[in-house]
């Protein structure tokens, strides 16, 4: 049971342990997916350069791309600049001056994602649409996160089981929101609806946006189940995707995130790189209330631990008073992290 207001920002590494991609890895996955052939065809056994031409073709209102359009220049840019940047945020904005660049970036981040949810350890039990198989998770963050939850709360208060909890993620994937379903209907037997309708409660914020609605929760793209690759409605995903150098359009919901991160008791940080745009995107406009900042540093080098204390004082106290909360950074998993620390974080 999750006693106090809490906040879980996620980040590349903790979607890694579903085995999704993370930031080299995506961008060395795009760069393959825009190898274009010369009759605009299959490439290495797949459709995917296809299917990415197809949707720019869509929006822009072509019915097909003529071979001379500047859409296989930028792919081309876009492969380019793979060889030297270190994501394909950087890529985009290294590339201001040219707007196709950020259109089949996203067009390819969105292709690449819906494929990695398909792939990853979230697959669906057979012969049971919306519904996880549990088995598949017991290595990722997911069984720790869902234990948490669970634990001490009884099937007559399970609408309130969320009542705590926000969630900050800056992943593109639905892993979550796809997960927490299935997480009730096997603690507390309840029917797919109405866990639905009660993981709905969830505060949940996407600042980079997401790869489309689930099925349940209809968007403008109709409603994407998790694990379909929507290769028709790849054109309606791609402008709901941002960068990082793209500000959160919404005023209201950047103010709620903010707040969530100002308000929270416990701050937990798993799989973040604590970049310096993506703390000041969560920055609150007065000192945070945390008694408990915990975070996973799985592999970070020992020269990056400095850096990130200090953007995290200046997240918790962005007025300049002395940061009293040491925050707790071990170098360990996203699950290792949850689950020996399932106790300070299931206080009061």
């Amino acid at each position: 049971m999750i006693r106090v207001p809490t906040t879980f920002v996620i980040g590349a590494g903790a979607s890694a342990e579903l085995d999704f991609p993370t930031g080299p890895g995506l961008l060395r996955d795009i760069s393959e997916l825009l190898q274009f052939g010369s009759q605009f065809d299959h490439v290495n056994g797949s459709s995917a350069a296809l299917d990415i031409g197809l949707a720019y073709a869509r929006l822009t209102g072509q019915s097909r791309i003529n071979p001379s359009d500047p859409f296989y220049d930028a792919a081309a840019r876009v492969r380019s600049a793979a060889d030297i940047a270190r994501s394909i945020d950087n890529v985009i904005d290294q590339n201001d001056d040219d707007p196709l660049v950020e259109m089949v970036g996203k067009l390819a981040i969105a292709y690449r994602l819906l494929t990695a949810e398909a792939e990853s350890k979230l697959s669906e039990a057979p012969e049971q649409p919306g519904i996880f198989d549990l088995q598949n998770l017991r290595d990722t963050w997911l069984l720790p996160l869902g234990q948490m939850l669970t634990t001490d709360i009884r099937k007559s208060r399970v609408e309130s089981i969320f009542d705590q909890l926000t969630i900050i993620t800056f992943n593109y994937d639905r892993s979550i929101e796809a997960y927490l379903p299935t997480l009730l209907v096997a603690a507390y037997g309840l029917d797919h609806a109405d866990a639905v309708a009660i993981s709905q409660r969830v505060r949940i914020f996407h600042p980079y946006g997401q790869v489309g609605r689930l099925s349940w929760d209809l968007g403008v793209d109709g409603g994407i189940p998790y694990g379909w690759v929507a290769r028709d409605r790849l054109e309606l995903i791609a402008p709901q995707l941002r960068t990082f150098t793209e500000q959160l359009a919404d005023g209201d919901e950047l103010t709620a995130m903010r707040n969530a991160v100002q308000q929270a008791e416990h701050l937990v940080f798993l799989g973040f790189g604590f970049h310096r745009q993506n703390m000041r995107l969560l920055a609150p406009d007065m000192d945070a209330q945390s008694t408990k900042i915990i975070g996973s540093l799985y592999r970070e080098p020992g020269p990056a631990r400095e850096t990130i204390v200090e953007e995290l004082r200046r997240l918790t106290r962005p007025l300049g008073a002395t940061m009293a909360i040491v925050p707790t950074l071990p170098g360990m998993t996203c699950t290792d992290l949850l689950t020996q620390y399932f106790l300070p974080l299931t206080s009061g």
